[in-house]
């Protein structure tokens, strides 16, 4: 790994041995002095097409400065570094030692030559450093390759629309998406509950993901469909006022038949309003299975 107070200090020493001043070196290689003082500092390197400058400047070579010989990152001083890498393809371990100093298009050639299924764990290094369409195109690669497992991997370096195209080929290929749910916007995430729905697959990871309104409307989907018991697992997510809703239009088909499953989900006030009036449709026998979940001041009433 390139030490950045180590190659800091090499640089100040040189600057200082040719009684130059952090002006006159920015001014030299065509960069502000501020970068200068963080290259003294070690808080951060020059890019690769400086080093070469740098050196030049005070006559000493390349891998002098940085204290140490580095094959790769010699190549891509000279813009060669996928050729380099696809002749030596073990040197890309090397790589996350001068990804900081790499542009990215170099970063982005040396990755096109990287096989997947083989070094994708030296590929998670690289990512922060790729653009969203070199991404993108690893994981369509991926799923060629049906690498499924090292797809959510990528999720938090996409955008989101091709999130959701990776997530609805996932969902093809029968594999899970719940890794990359956290990557995918509401909007979408709600198709995928659809989909899924259609599929008859199981849907309580999405539920978290699913904002007020859509998880309103799908409760009440599933409400149509498959009545109370349709609905159970959506419960917890659903917001308090839709849920009164859901329980009101329950109490018109069922009464409280089957209403033990919704009564931890509700508040004391609407239990209680909801016991009063079973009590008066349909007798004091009526509300026996809401009697745990009622507050003893209206049990009184």
């Amino acid at each position: 790994m390139l030490d950045t107070r180590v190659i800091g200090k090499k640089i100040l020493e040189l600057r200082q041995k040719s009684n130059m001043t952090q002006m006159e070196l920015a001014d030299k290689l065509f960069i502000s002095y501020q970068a200068v003082s963080n290259w003294e500092r070690g808080n951060s390197l020059p890019d690769v097409t400086k080093l070469p400058e740098i050196a030049e400047l005070f006559n000493i070579s390349v891998s002098e400065l940085l204290g140490e010989n580095n094959s790769l990152l010699e190549s891509a001083i000279k813009n060669e570094e996928k050729e380099f890498i696809r002749m030596n393809p073990e040197k890309v371990k090397e790589v996350k030692n001068v990804l900081p100093i790499l542009k990215p298009n170099q970063i982005e050639n040396i990755v096109d030559e990287i096989n997947t299924s083989t070094d994708f764990s030296d590929l998670l290094e690289m990512l922060p450093f790729l653009s969203e369409r070199k991404v993108n195109a690893l994981a369509l690669i991926l799923l060629q390759n049906k690498e499924y497992n090292s797809i959510h991997k990528l999720g938090p370096f996409m955008n989101e629309d091709d999130v959701y195209k990776i997530a609805l080929a996932l969902i093809d290929n029968n594999e899970s998406i719940d890794k990359l749910l956290p990557f995918i916007n509401e909007d979408e995430i709600s198709k995928l509950v659809l989909k899924l729905h259609d599929m008859g697959k199981d849907l309580k990871n999405l539920y978290p993901f699913l904002d007020e309104k859509d998880l309103k409307k799908f409760a009440g989907m599933l409400h149509k469909q498959a009545g109370l018991s349709g609905i159970l697992p959506i419960l917890p997510f659903i917001d308090e006022d839709d849920l009164e809703e859901i329980a009101e239009d329950e109490y018109k088909k069922n009464g409280l038949k089957n209403f033990e499953s919704l009564a931890p989900f509700l508040e004391e006030d609407f239990l209680a309003k909801i016991a009063k009036k079973s009590i008066h449709d349909n007798g004091l026998k009526s509300i026996k299975p809401l009697m745990p979940f009622i507050d003893l001041d209206s049990l009184d009433d």
